[in-house]
């Protein structure tokens, strides 16, 4: 009787920002937020490798569909090998270029009982990983199926250089996955348009209802899809909202999905990043 052999995983490569994040849930502020100079104490804490990428990889290596690669940034400092550390011990193989002279971002995530968000954070390692990297991506893509691109507004040093990577992953018959995250308040119209380039050249893209609308400049998520289906017709777009329908666009199909009702939400962090991981695995 001969031994069945299993496929090899396909691989996926995830470019994007990291941190060392730490989750607080239900953590005691109000609607307006913390009040000044007021010593604020919340129950435990979740000490996790973050960013839109990094849990994109975690989510996709638990499911166990892909064998990931993430590519970042980090600084000289203790926080980047805990940052190593905490992506090995989930098997994500991590290929983290250290930038002398700055510091691995970190960053607070603070959930209410309410079910509010505060986000702080700190390091610009992330702001530094730089066009430098791409051949070795480049190297990567004829054995990958797919290509992520996260949290690329954050990624200034790249960025401009994102358009030769997606058409380089197009080449290789690899498919742009891209999920750009928030619009930062220093985000010129310059940034704004190399962000909307690359998209275009992407084959999916995952933004959040806010997201969506700001990058494109436009008042409603159909307006945005209309615009995108004559931009890019080939260009599979999921919207998410929330606990709202995620609205879609693929080829001539659109539509919206509502998720399943949740009776109490308790961290909404990475919500985002796990609706992706499971679209694609």
């Amino acid at each position: 009787m001969s031994k069945e052999v299993s496929a090899p995983k396909k691989q996926l490569v995830s470019v994007g920002g990291c941190y060392v994040d730490m989750n607080l849930a239900n953590f005691p502020f109000e609607h307006t937020g913390i009040p000044n100079e007021t010593e604020i104490m919340g129950d435990g804490y979740e000490l996790v490798a973050g960013g839109s990428a990094v849990n994109f990889c975690r989510r996709v290596q638990a499911l166990g569909t892909l064998d990931t690669t993430f590519v970042g940034a980090v600084g000289d400092d203790p926080f980047a090998e805990l940052l190593r550390d905490m992506l090995a011990k989930e098997n994500v193989n991590a290929e983290l270029v250290e930038i002398s002279g700055v510091q691995t971002a970190i960053s607070f995530n603070m959930t209410s009982t309410q079910g509010g968000h505060i986000i702080v954070g700190g390091g610009e390692a992330n702001r530094h990983l730089g066009a430098a990297v791409i051949p070795g991506i480049e190297r990567q893509l004829p054995d990958a199926e797919y290509l992520f691109l996260g949290g690329i507004y954050k990624l200034r040093a790249l960025l401009p250089h994102l358009e030769q990577l997606a058409n380089a992953a197009r080449a290789a018959s690899t498919q742009v996955v891209i999920d750009h995250g928030r619009v930062p308040g220093d985000a010129s119209p310059e940034i704004i348009d190399m962000v909307r380039r690359v998209v275009l050249l992407a084959d999916v893209y995952l933004p959040s209802r806010d997201e969506f609308m700001q990058t494109w400049g436009v008042e409603t998520v159909e307006a945005g899809l209309d615009l995108l289906a004559q931009q890019a017709p080939d260009l599979t777009v999921a919207v998410t909202d929330g606990g709202n329908p995620v609205r879609y666009r693929s080829g001539d199909q659109a539509g919206a999905v509502q998720p399943p009702a949740i009776d109490q939400v308790v961290d909404v962090t990475g919500a985002g990043d796990t609706f992706n991981s499971y679209l694609l695995s």
